[in-house]
């Protein structure tokens, strides 16, 4: 960096001198050079942070932790409205697609680890006793399948469900869907009541 001089007289006729920095060149090719170096190593530095936590998910590894603990734990299990029947090309219901969300205190939409149990109920003649034609299991604890039937866009865990028999026989009512969620504890723990997650949702065909 180079450094003009220049003079200058004071109130009472003295003289002093004035430093006066000047840009060249030279000097303002090596702030750019220095200020390329530093965006490229806050590059670096943010891809190491960002692989440090980057790791194989999958292998049907499954998660023996405990599901409850932490303050973002699910608190809440929601059958999303996305959940739908799909129909064959005569219009048949052949495949129930489950949505199931889970939001923690904050109502927040998070991920589970545990075993969620759909059931399928459908009306009977007599009212409040809907008839089970259907269970399914859903393993959650297996860290793969988990990954891969989460749905980042809906933030909501989507499968799809084969339907009995006599469904693709229906082409009018409804049925209702149950699913319970019961998380992931140590090994030798049962979860209580509280940390049971229950809902129902009503799906028309």
């Amino acid at each position: 960096m180079s450094r003009a001089t220049s003079m200058a007289r004071g109130g009472r006729g003295g003289v002093y001198t004035v430093g006066v920095r000047t840009q060249t060149k030279r000097n303002l090719a090596w702030r750019g050079a220095r200020v390329r170096r530093g965006a490229v190593l806050a590059c670096a530095v943010m891809a190491a942070f960002a692989c440090a936590g980057c790791g194989a998910i999958g292998g049907g590894e499954a998660w023996e932790g405990d599901a409850t603990v932490g303050p973002f734990a699910p608190a809440r299990l929601r059958l999303h409205p996305l959940s739908h029947l799909e129909r064959d090309a005569a219009g048949l219901p052949t495949r129930l697609v489950c949505h199931a969300e889970f939001q923690d205190r904050w109502f927040d939409s998070v991920k589970a680890c545990g075993v969620v149990e759909v059931q399928l109920y459908r009306g009977s003649a007599t009212p409040g006793m809907d008839e089970q034609v259907a269970r399914w299991t859903v393993d959650l604890t297996d860290l793969e399948a988990n990954a891969r039937w989460f749905d980042p866009v809906t933030r909501t865990y989507r499968v799809q469900l084969d339907l009995p028999s006599w469904t693709e026989r229906a082409t009018a009512g409804s049925m209702r869907l149950r699913a319970e969620y019961v998380p992931r504890m140590k090994e030798g723990e049962t979860p209580g009541a509280e940390a049971r997650l229950r809902d129902e949702l009503v799906v028309r065909y």
